[in-house]
């Protein structure tokens, strides 16, 4: 169907987004257990990684920041000793709001940046 005819409509846009939040959901748990379970565990195994705390409870976050903290301790880990701690240096210990906000956006770039490269285009 070629939608770019179709004049807009609000109830298409809705129908069409609830049409995406459920295979969306389910792509993300499974890519979550595909890559931070199985890949990283396997991985471990073959190194005979002792630590595998790849992810602690995410699912019973109650913020934002808890849920950023436990679903990727791998990354939240590195970007806490390798950038927050030099950005909260940096920046001195009264703000460490603007060492957080430089390591959240430190990571966005980076991610978009790898993002681009997979897809072979920038979007911004």
């Amino acid at each position: 169907r070629n939608s770019s005819q179709e004049t807009f409509n609000l109830r298409g846009l809705v129908l069409c987004i609830f049409n995406s939040i459920l295979p969306g959901v389910l792509i993300l748990f499974l890519v979550f257990f595909a890559f931070l379970h199985c890949w990283l565990n396997a991985f471990a195994e073959m190194l005979r990684f002792a630590d595998r705390m790849f992810y602690k409870d995410w699912w019973n976050s109650t913020s934002y920041a808890n849920y950023y903290r436990t679903w990727n301790v791998v990354v939240h880990d590195w970007l806490y000793y390798y950038a927050y701690r030099d950005f909260l240096w940096f920046f001195g210990k009264k703000f460490r709001a603007a060492a957080m906000l430089s390591v959240f956006s430190v990571s966005a770039a980076v991610h978009e940046y790898v993002l681009s490269i997979c897809f072979g285009f920038f979007y911004p």
